[in-house]
């Protein structure tokens, strides 16, 4: 019986630590996809942002399109958590 313990408290380890490693993998991964998206957004935004200073009668959904934001509540979300305005504040206060 003894023989089998041991065995399978080494076994037990293994497989713990098994699972740990997955989940922190996986933790890093979210962590760095954050990141990543942060980063292209945060250059999507001042190109946004650029855009609207040099053209400034043009349409905000052409801007948003071609900054490459998927949708105006994507751009209006990232746009205020990264300048602290939304897009039309921005651009009133040119």
């Amino acid at each position: 019986g003894m023989h089998l313990t041991k065995y399978y408290k080494t076994n037990h380890v293994i497989a713990h630590l098994n699972t740990n490693r997955t989940y922190f993998s996986q933790f890093l991964k979210n962590v760095y996809n954050t990141n990543f998206r942060t980063c292209v957004n945060t250059y999507r935004v001042s190109e946004a942002q650029k855009m609207i200073r040099e053209n400034p009668n043009m349409n905000m959904m052409d801007i948003y399109v071609q900054c490459g934001f998927a949708s105006s509540s994507s751009f209006n979300e990232w746009f205020k958590k990264i300048t602290g305005k939304s897009p039309s504040e921005y651009k009133d206060q040119l």
